[in-house]
Formats: structure tokens, sequence, C-alpha cells
């Protein structure tokens, strides 16, 4: 029998903050043919910043909410734009949340 010694260097173990779930936007029906209900991370309140880009990255829409509350339902009808990828991104303060969206007719 031989005996093998391994060195094992930078190996995080655990990470203090909050969990990937909670920076999550939830999409109901995606792919969807045009109409998404997203609810933000819970971690989100006040106001918020949002954008939508096209998979060319041709901005779609943006636009503000004043004073968003968590687990909020917000409504994004994209029934008038092409079918294809979209990129939904809101901000809140320091913390971002970013989603892709795809739409495609039934």
């Amino acid at each position: 029998t031989s005996e093998e010694t391994f060195s094992i260097e930078n190996v995080i173990a655990g990470m203090e903050g909050p969990s990937a779930d909670a920076a999550k936007i939830v999409v109901d029906t995606n792919p969807s043919d045009g109409l998404f209900h997203l609810v933000l991370p819970g971690s989100f309140s006040g106001p918020v910043e949002f954008s939508l880009v096209n998979s060319s990255g041709r901005s779609i829409k943006t636009g503000a909410i004043e004073a968003y509350k968590p687990e909020v339902q917000l409504e994004l009808d994209l029934s008038a734009e092409a079918d294809g990828l979209y990129i939904f991104e809101a901000v809140n303060g320091s913390r971002k949340a970013t989603v892709k969206l795809l739409k495609r007719s039934r």
C-alpha cells in the first residue's frame, strides 16, 4: 500500500449573506405567448427601476415603480413584440436581479 498526500488551498466551505433564491425573479408561465407575471425578490422594496431588452440588445421597455412592495405580482405584456428571448432586469438600490423571458406564439 502506498500513501499519497494532497494539499488543498483556497477552499470556500460556506458563504454568508442572502441565499441565491432570495435574489431571483419568479416568473409565472415562461415561456409565454406574451403575458408574463413577475414577482421580484423579497429583498426588493421601495423604488425599483426596470429594463427589458431583446436578444439583439435593443431596449424594448424601461420604467420605474415608485413604491414596490415585496411579493406584489407585476404584469409584463409582450404580445405586440416578436417571438424570441428577452432579458428583464430590475434594480433596487444596490440590488439587481435579472431573468430571461421566452416569448413564443402558440
